[in-house]
């Protein structure tokens, strides 16, 4: 045995990322597992070590150690120092190199032991390190030397690598979240949220999972024995080929169908190629199916070749539309009780769906049905034909157009715990209530610009009643000033504020245009117009601590042209705002919009010339940001406000549209067993 001092390198900034990196205990776990399996190992053992403290002791812990230990090709001492000392580097390939560091997560010491072949020595190694958290707590981490062990053995040696969790973090209060160990660390429960998360890889026994020195097998997950079918299957050049279905239930929440292509190796078995099967004929309360599907027609260049199907692959084609015939009338026998609640459901009055939407089979539409036949499992409103279920399918459709979820399915619905989370879950999986509403807010917008711009600049004259009334407009639409104020609702700010703001408007900003003395007045103004007069609109916005947002938007009468004349009233407002040292104070924020039909050419020339004119912050006009002073004037024309957000708008649109297709294709892709845009059965491959 030999001992060797070193150093680890890191970047410092990055080490954080290896300290509460994970969502919980259980996660941090995971990631040990993982590179385990990064690693090419065929067995993975986990252990609980018990406690030896008696259970009256306040320093009681059910679990005294936690190992992982694998069979992986592990670490030779010859890499150590790079695989193992450096972490979070730009020399990383892959990611930061931390996630063996996770363990850290789980308690404040961990031993590393891994043995592998030397390519340098020509030998097997066993190379040892402790790490304790307080290392990684200090600046001085990079100077720290750690004690590394090395044994060398000279025979062959069984390859792998043993992670020991010490000094476990306990349940108390100061324990922060990340830190608790999770529920799933009990010896009851360990085993099944293990399979949930690795269930091909114990299903198929690609790797053995041991936990407590026992296996986990096929068998103790599946709730009863395999529904075998045997059917022949006639290719395209007409010759005959068994295939072999076998249906599986699983112990597992998640409601899903998996189908495995299994191609023949030797004596073995294994996994070509795995598809997610979606149909109306299988419904969620059939639980977790897997579907294994052998015959000496699956080849691995066939299965290889699945991505062809998209070009016009006839052996794909054929095949794909045989296994979706076969596997729809196995499922249809056990979800009659789905297809009749359909039936019961859309011909009922209170159905919230035209024929029309019905038709179009919109994503929509099926996430409602299912939806629906969750809340029917709990509340039988259809069957008992209760009087409030129109109210109840009006809100549901709602819930699904709008994302109002939490609300909706909590203090309305009336729903069990068990169903609430059901139905939380399936919508919460798919994201598309956050596509939706997105979509519904989007447009919403949209129409406000769009009566925005009818008011102030294409249609003034017809809407001369809705222009003198515009800062109710205005107060419903924040967000045209800045994403800042998206979802702001309009506050009046304190009376002191106001009687400043309001004294100033009076004093320096003209209620109608100068036309005689100073010519800015818009010559084509119809007498409509020319009647309406300056308005200015307050709102007030909470920022953090004491801190808060006074947005004050003075528009100048729909006539006004606006000239030298009018941007020395703009100058004089500005300066005396400043000097009002009652409200303009530190933690006091003023954006101050000056919003015109029209800028006069010496406006115009001003603000191109503005130094504080920028990208950033385009129509910024002045700034004044000293003394504990934060003022910013804008000036802008009302086409210039309209055509920015529309802009702006245009590229949320245009996002959004990549985005649903993005949300879309994943979500068919991963959840596509939970809803389909099509009532005929769907295969996606799962890459």
């Amino acid at each position: 045995m030999s001992t060797e001092k070193m150093q680890m390198r890191t970047n410092a900034r990055l080490v954080a990322k290896v300290l509460t990196k994970y969502r919980d205990t259980f996660y941090a776990l995971k990631e040990l597992i993982n590179n385990s399996l990064y690693a090419k190992a065929t067995r993975i053992d986990i252990n609980f070590i018990p406690s030896e403290c008696d259970e009256d002791s306040i320093h009681y812990h059910p679990i005294d150690k936690i190992q992982v230990c694998d069979n992986g090709y592990g670490v030779s001492y010859a890499d150590f120092n790079k695989s193992i000392m450096e972490i979070a580097t730009d020399n990383k390939s892959e990611g930061y190199g931390v996630g063996r560091f996770s363990a850290l997560q789980i308690g404040r010491c961990m031993h590393i032991s891994t043995t592998a072949y030397d390519e340098i020595s020509k030998q097997y190694t066993t190379t040892e390190v402790e790490f304790n958290i307080q290392q990684f707590q200090k600046d001085d981490l990079q100077k720290k030397e750690f004690d590394v062990k090395t044994y060398i053995t000279e025979s062959p040696h069984d390859t792998g690598y043993q992670v020991e969790i010490s000094d476990l973090y306990t349940y108390d209060e100061k324990c922060k979240r990340k830190n608790k160990l999770s529920k799933e660390f009990t010896k009851e429960g360990f085993p099944q949220k293990l399979f949930e998360s690795y269930p091909i890889y114990i299903f198929e026994g690609k790797v053995k999972f041991y936990f407590n020195g026992i296996e986990l097998k096929r068998t103790d997950f599946t709730s009863e024995n395999p529904s075998i079918k045997k059917k022949s299957y006639t290719d395209i050049q007409g010759r005959t080929h068994e295939v072999i279905f076998k249906y599986f239930s699983l112990k597992l929440k998640d409601p899903k169908v998996r189908l495995f292509l299994q191609c023949l190796d030797g004596n073995i078995n294994y996994t070509a190629l795995e598809l997610t099967y979606n149909s109306n004929w299988y419904a969620p309360s059939l639980g977790t199916q897997f579907v294994l599907i052998e015959s000496d027609y699956l080849t691995r260049d066939f299965c290889d070749n699945y991505e062809l199907v998209h070009f016009s692959n006839k052996e794909w084609v054929s095949f794909s539309t045989f296994l979706k015939k076969e596997i729809d009338e196995h499922y249809k026998k056990d979800n009659v009780k789905y297809k009749r609640f359909l039936e019961k459901l859309q011909n009922d009055k209170s159905y919230p769906f035209t024929i029309n939407e019905i038709e179009n089979n919109s994503l929509s539409v099926d996430l409602f049905n299912q939806s629906a036949f969750i809340i029917e499992d709990d509340l039988k409103i259809l069957e008992t034909g209760t009087n409030n279920r129109s109210l109840i399918y009006t809100l549901l459709r709602k819930v699904i157009d709008d994302g109002n979820i939490s609300f909706i399915i909590e203090h309305v619905m009336g729903l069990s715990t068990n169903s609430k989370a059901k139905l939380i879950e399936l919508l919460d999986k798919t994201n598309l209530e956050a596509v939706v509403n997105y979509t519904s807010s989007l447009a919403k917008m949209e129409q406000a610009l769009e009566m925005l711009n009818k008011i102030t600049v294409c249609e003034v004259d017809k809407h001369t009643e809705q222009f003198a009334d515009i800062s109710l407009l205005l107060s419903r639409n924040m967000w045209l000033f800045g994403e800042q104020y998206m979802g702001s609702i309009a506050i009046e700010p304190e009376e002191d504020i106001c009687r400043v703001l309001d004294k100033l408007f009076k004093t320096y900003i003209s209620y109608k245009p100068q036309q005689k003395k100073y010519d800015n007045q818009i010559e084509e103004c119809k007498r409509k117009i020319k009647s309406l007069s300056s308005m200015v609109f307050y709102s007030e916005r909470k920022l953090s601590g004491n801190e808060k947002d006074i947005l004050c938007v003075v528009m100048l009468a729909p006539s006004i042209k606006a000239n030298q004349y009018d941007l020395a009233q703009i100058d004089n407002y500005i300066y005396q705002l400043e000097k009002d040292n009652t409200i303009v104070k530190e933690g006091v924020r003023f954006r101050i919009y000056f919003v015109v039909s029209m800028l006069a050419d010496f406006a115009k020339s001003q603000m191109s010339s503005s130094s504080s004119t920028s990208d950033r912050e385009p129509f910024l006009y002045k700034c004044r940001n000293q003394s504990g002073n934060d003022i910013k004037a804008y000036l802008l024309e009302w086409k210039q406000l309209v055509k920015y957000n529309k802009e702006l708008l245009a590229y949320a649109s245009s996002s959004l549209k990549l985005n649903k297709f993005d949300v879309e294709a994943a979500f068919m892709q991963e959840y596509s067993d939970l809803i389909e845009k099509k009532s005929t059965a769907q295969l996606h491959v799962v890459k």
